[in-house]
C-alpha cells in the first residue's frame, strides 16, 4: 500500500512539474499569507460596518 502512494505522489510531482496539473499545495509565503488574511479581515469588518453591526471584529474571533 505504501509503494502504491509514493508511486502516486511521483507521478503527481512529475505531472506538476511538466505543467500538465496545478500545484495542488502551492507555496505561500508567511508575508503572502498575513496580507491576504488582513485582506480577508478588512473586508469583514467593512461588511460588518455596512449592515450596521456594533461589533464587527466579534465575527473574526473563533
Amino acid at each position: 500500500m505504501l509503494l502504491a502512494q509514493g508511486i502516486s505522489e511521483l507521478i503527481k510531482k512529475i505531472a506538476v512539474m511538466r505543467g500538465v496539473i496545478a500545484d495542488p499545495n502551492p507555496y505561500v509565503t508567511q508575508h503572502e499569507a498575513a496580507e491576504i488574511e488582513a485582506a480577508d479581515m478588512l473586508k469583514t469588518m467593512q461588511d460588518g460596518l455596512a449592515a450596521g453591526d456594533a461589533e464587527p471584529a466579534a465575527e473574526v474571533r473563533k
